[in-house]
């Protein structure tokens, strides 16, 4: 069964990230600017340590087939769990919280037990070591060694996420289900990971995770890694950051307010080539995408509320985002009340003189024109408190109501 990813609502992302803002500030005296820097640092970089300190001492790219049952792995791994630096060593004193290896409630309580447990037994070693060569190695796949790593180490969460953490950080992270659920509880992301180990829901709780990383990117921290949402997420639930009071009505950082189009001027300015260090291009282009952002978490939204006031809760369930795949020509997959699919196209619209305005592709246009049941809906308002939303069947769009204002040449040379 293939993951349905928790939809991320930028309005409820940036409204706490405004209050996590604060709370740094508050709590440091300076003002937050990356997780490279400042209180997030201080309280995070650790993370980076521990990552790079356990792959050196994995070193999975360097283990032979011969050593499969002679325990060295599984020692590896041991010993890529049990990072504890003094001191003296570093600034601060750096020890792996990232998984729950110590003995504080006895040995049996450690979460990497199994790996002890297959030391003790040749078929244990070479069962358990041919696992984990296959996993680090790319003979196994990631679902298949997910769900085999439970059978030997039960629903230990932590653990296993942090087996996966190791082989690439780039895709994986640690869990501690506990405290990333009060943080989603936080954010209104409707996901649960306590007591619920598997590789479905891994792959949920990465989507999240991804989906922080982009937000903060587009909230203005340009060099955001998918390890700094994880930190983010585990800063803005925990006890020790005060949580200053910020109103939450904040839909967009100032950042990102921008109109939804170019201005007239703009527009003349374009058609006489007087651009040249007057129009940021590139802010345009990312403003107007967290505005597309925006819209369409606002129209997930209705249309989620829209089915469960129908008695379609069921159908409200499965309404999901494909705007990443632009070749679909829609954004949003959701349902009539009879499951009847309705495809629908999201924009953040204006109005002016009666008029509204909005952008549409040449594949959106032919896509509204060939498939069934394609909606537009338009939202506007979006940067408010309060939204509307009008939509209506593509079929009501005919080709007169389209004007275009950019056009594109093909030149041939001779």
């Amino acid at each position: 069964m293939d993951a349905l990813i928790p939809v991320l609502n930028t309005r409820n992302f940036l409204e706490e990230f405004e209050v996590f803002k604060a709370s740094i500030l508050a709590a440091s005296g300076k003002g937050f600017e990356s997780f490279t820097t400042g209180l997030p640092y201080e309280w995070e970089q650790y993370k980076e340590v521990v990552y790079h300190e356990a792959r050196q001492r994995l070193d999975y790219e360097g283990w032979t087939r011969s050593e499969i049952g002679t325990g060295s792995i599984l020692k590896a791994l041991i010993n890529a769990i049990e990072i504890k630096f003094p001191k003296g060593k570093l600034r601060h004193p750096i020890e792996n919280n990232l998984v729950d290896w110590d003995s504080r409630f006895g040995p049996n309580s450690r979460t990497h037990l199994s790996l002890f447990t297959a030391l003790d037994t040749p078929e244990g070693r070479t069962s358990y070591e041919s696992l984990l060569f296959g996993f680090y190695r790319d003979e196994l796949s990631s679902p298949e060694a997910f769900e085999q790593i439970i059978t030997r180490a039960g629903k230990r969460y932590d653990f296993i996420a942090y087996v996966f953490f190791l082989k690439d950080w780039s895709q994986f992270l640690p869990i501690a289900p506990t405290n990333f659920d009060r943080a989603f509880d936080m954010l209104k992301v409707n996901l649960r990971t306590a007591r619920r180990c598997s590789w479905q829901n891994y792959q949920e709780y990465l989507g999240v995770l991804r989906q922080i990383r982009d937000a903060l990117r587009d909230a203005g921290v340009d060099d955001a890694r998918l390890i700094d949402a994880h930190s983010f997420c585990w800063m803005l639930q925990h006890p020790k950051l005060p949580k200053s009071s910020v109103e939450r009505t904040v839909p967009l950082p100032q950042a990102l307010v921008i109109k939804a189009a170019m201005s007239v001027d703009e527009m003349n300015e374009v058609a006489s080539g007087n651009t040249v260090g007057k129009i940021n291009w590139n802010l345009i282009r990312d403003n107007q995408a967290a505005v597309g952002r925006l819209a369409e978490d606002t129209v997930l939204e209705s249309e989620r509320s829209r089915l469960r006031q129908a008695g379609r809760s069921d159908l409200a369930e499965r309404v999901h985002s494909v705007s990443d795949d632009h070749r679909k020509g829609y954004d949003i997959e959701s349902f009539d009340e009879d499951e009847t699919p309705r495809l629908i196209e999201v924009k953040a619209a204006r109005r002016e003189n009666g008029v509204m305005n909005l952008f549409l592709s040449e594949n959106e246009w032919q896509k509204s024109q060939t498939l069934s049941n394609y909606f537009f809906y338009l939202v506007f308002d979006v940067r408010a408190s309060s939204v509307s939303i009008q939509y209506f069947p593509a079929d009501q769009l005919n080709s007169e109501a389209l004007k275009p204002i950019v056009h594109t040449a093909c030149i041939i040379e001779s």
